[in-house]
């Protein structure tokens, strides 16, 4: 092979080599590695459900059968026929239109619902046994999270955001079970807020809420500065 061509065949190789890796680069910028949500599940604890799907894959099709299942009155076709469905006893009358409303800017979610056992003697199991929000928020904070939420009590709820990725962690305690929750994108924190009304019973009380209209004024008799009536002059 003569020396001019074996330099042109050369040069063209590299040309497609930075071609190829230009294009590798550009594809790599617009569909960013998959996002990880991690959640601890303790050893000794039985899953009961697990979801982790992303809007490409799994959640993209959750989001459409939920919108599939929903009619032009946020009733799905099952709660029309034999009354409500299980997302209506969780999010209320039209629940899976709460729940689209829910995930609508949702771009992964994964949540983990399991069982404790009901005598946890030690280790990761025991300390979820004892206080899951607070075993939870410690992984959390350690990953750049912030408590946006607490209730304590026997339904304790706990509300972690985080700014990258974007999203926030709930976790639930019911009970023998516990739910947890991650998200990238925020969901609807209505609907979010709504749920642990029904579960927990945490709403603003009347007397704390800040009025929204201005109480109205008392009219005062005729010829009173003061409210009080002059007697007339002899």
């Amino acid at each position: 092979m003569a020396p001019g061509r074996f330099r042109s065949v050369s040069f063209t190789s590299l040309a497609v080599c930075s071609i190829a890796l230009m294009s590798l680069s550009v594809a790599r910028a617009q569909n960013p590695p998959p996002s990880s949500l991690p959640i601890a599940v303790p050893n000794g604890a039985k899953i009961n459900t697990e979801f982790d799907g992303r809007e490409n894959d799994l959640l993209g099709m959750v989001k459409d059968l939920i919108n599939g299942m929903t009619t032009t009155d946020g009733k799905t076709g099952a709660e029309t026929a034999s009354g409500p469905t299980p997302l209506d006893l969780l999010f209320g009358p039209g629940g899976s239109d709460r729940l689209a409303t829910l995930l609508r800017n949702v771009r992964h979610l994964h949540l983990v619902v399991y069982s404790l056992p009901e005598n946890a003697e030690s280790g990761e199991i025991k300390e979820v046994s004892d206080d899951a929000p607070a075993f939870y928020e410690r992984a959390f904070r350690a990953e750049g999270g912030r408590r946006l939420f607490y209730n304590a009590g026997q339904d304790a709820v706990l509300i972690v955001g985080f700014d990258q990725p974007q999203g926030i962690a709930v976790v639930i305690r019911q009970r023998d079970k516990v739910t947890v929750a991650r998200t990238v994108g925020y969901p609807d924190m209505k609907v979010v807020g709504g749920v642990i009304r029904r579960f927990t019973g945490a709403s603003v009380p009347v007397e704390t809420a800040v009025p929204t209209t201005r109480p109205a004024s008392r009219t005062r008799p005729a010829g009173s500065a003061t409210g009080r009536k002059t007697k007339p002059k002899p």
